[in-house]
């Protein structure tokens, strides 16, 4: 989930970076933040405090529904963490969306109904994730 975060070019080289400093010595969690955080733009520490130091795992859950005057899926959730999560209506692309904790509704353009839609398809998300037609 890092990874996704980051993007695979600025996590791969910030691993690169982790491993030849610290290669064959030990190292402390507050290290690897560090050097990653040098990657990146995206706050590290928000994303290792989910997912190092609180128990748990995030829940999504909610439902959705399609208007055909304006040519949208609307997905209303509630989320237990912020989280970005991909949602893919139909065959169209994934579009990502970063949630905060509570309840949100987002908006996917699509040119029609689709037959479904699926939260987190490419299954990046360590969450229990659900969400249904309304």
């Amino acid at each position: 989930m890092l990874r996704k975060q980051m993007g695979d070019e600025n996590f791969h080289a910030g691993v690169r970076e982790y491993y030849d400093t610290y290669k064959g010595r030990t190292a402390l969690t507050k290290d690897f933040i560090a050097i990653m955080q040098k990657h990146t733009t995206i706050a590290v520490t928000a994303f290792t405090d989910q997912w190092l130091y609180k128990g748990g795992h995030p829940t999504i859950g909610g439902t959705w529904r399609y208007d055909p005057v304006d040519k949208v899926v609307l997905v209303d959730l509630e989320s237990t963490a912020e989280v970005p999560l991909e949602i893919r209506a139909g065959g169209d692309q994934p579009q990502t969306f970063r949630l905060s904790q509570g309840k949100q509704t987002i908006k996917l353009k699509t040119g029609e109904k689709p037959e479904s839609v699926t939260a987190d398809p490419n299954v990046w998300l360590l969450a229990e994730v659900q969400i249904q037609p309304k």
